[in-house]
């Protein structure tokens, strides 16, 4: 009877542990809402005209608008203010915005698809 209340004991442990394991290994993992799709690679460049070479021949993309941006680098925090390009195929309806930085560095910050003109919606 000893070893049997003994071996439940350890069993239900055992449970707890697993359990508390199990939780926290779904805390941990990241939760997808939905797949994303990256039209280009993210990539910097010292070379400031390589961003630009990939957009157009990946995606035929072209300059369209440009102007002032400020970022924030992920790893140092650092805020830096770049040169924003944003490029665009009218047919494919894609778009990608380049920064290129104070040094020359060009950088594919984002891309996306469904590219148009903005139309005021109320559930935006």
């Amino acid at each position: 009877m000893y070893s049997t209340l003994i071996s439940k004991r350890i069993s239900i442990c055992m449970i707890y542990k697993i359990i508390a394991v199990l939780t926290l290994v779904l805390a941990v993992l990241p939760a997808s809402a939905e797949p994303r799709t990256f039209l280009s690679q993210v990539t910097c460049n010292s070379d400031g005209q390589k961003a630009f070479d990939i957009v157009e021949q990946n995606h035929g993309e072209e300059p369209f608008a440009m102007g002032k941006a400020i970022i924030m680098d992920a790893r140092t925090k650092r805020i830096h203010t770049i040169d924003m390009v944003l490029t665009i195929n009218m047919e494919s309806r894609t778009y990608t915005i380049i920064g290129v930085f104070n040094d020359g560095t060009g950088c594919i910050i984002s891309s996306g698809k469904d590219f148009a003109r903005y139309i005021n919606k109320e559930s935006i």
